[in-house]
């Protein structure tokens, strides 16, 4: 590793990250992806970190609650993406998110 190179320089391009956050939170009582953590909705902090490591490009997968989740990502450089078939469980949301992997990264995370 080059030492003059930061890590999310040197993924770039090369990392693709995929965002699940289209459940409904039915068990923890309201939308987690809206909690509040420091004055910033938490689905906002994650795809801050994911742009912050170097990921690209990051898509966030929506579903239940979509609007309210897209307003906590604006002005964000991500690709959002529906599932409208959210409550048949995680894999759809996957099967969502990969195919949005426009360029072939080497890695997805």
């Amino acid at each position: 590793m080059n030492g003059s190179m930061s890590v999310s320089n040197q993924i770039a391009g090369q990392v693709a990250g995929i965002v699940l956050a289209a459940g409904a939170s039915t068990r923890f009582g309201q939308p987690k992806q809206l909690l509040d953590w420091g004055g910033v909705p938490l689905l906002a902090h994650v795809a801050d970190g994911a742009l912050a490591a170097g990921l690209a490009p990051v898509i966030v997968v929506l579903g239940s609650g979509a609007e309210a989740a897209r307003t906590a990502l604006r002005e964000r450089s991500v690709q959002t993406a529906m599932n409208w078939r959210w409550e048949e469980g995680l894999s759809t949301s996957v099967q969502v998110g990969l195919p949005r992997c426009h360029r072939t990264p080497r890695r997805l995370f």
